[in-house]
């Protein structure tokens, strides 16, 4: 299924496979500044998926949404767009993030087992 957004400042398209912007074109009577903040945004996210850092990919959605909202509205789609994929991102960001505490916790506690499977007299 694919998402295409139309917006005063870009024209954006999306597919499952996840690559979500194929092109990007200014609008007709778009601001250049618009334009080329909203362009520098969604490139330097595109540019976090790619490296695969987590939390610069969910860091890079929050300020994604955060562009459109303060270009376009909270009511606009790409504003809400965006807030889907940064909702998407982040939670998987948290996930990581949770599984790693775990697996540290664990492993400082592994040295305090035998201790604590020992039995007092």
């Amino acid at each position: 299924m694919a998402v295409v957004c139309i917006l005063s400042t870009a024209a954006c398209t999306s597919n499952q496979s996840g690559k979500l912007f194929e092109s990007v074109q200014p609008a007709r009577g778009s601001g250049n500044s618009q334009q080329t903040i909203v362009i520098d945004v969604e490139n330097k996210y595109k540019i976090a998926r790619q490296q695969g850092d987590l939390e610069q990919i969910c860091k890079r959605a929050q300020l994604a949404a955060s562009t459109y909202f303060y270009i376009q509205g909270y009511d606009s789609t790409t504003h809400q767009f965006w807030k889907s994929i940064e909702s998407r991102d982040c939670k998987a960001f948290q996930a990581e993030e949770s599984r790693m505490l775990k697996e540290e916790a664990i492993q400082m506690i592994s040295p305090f087992r035998s201790v604590m499977n020992q039995t007092i007299d």
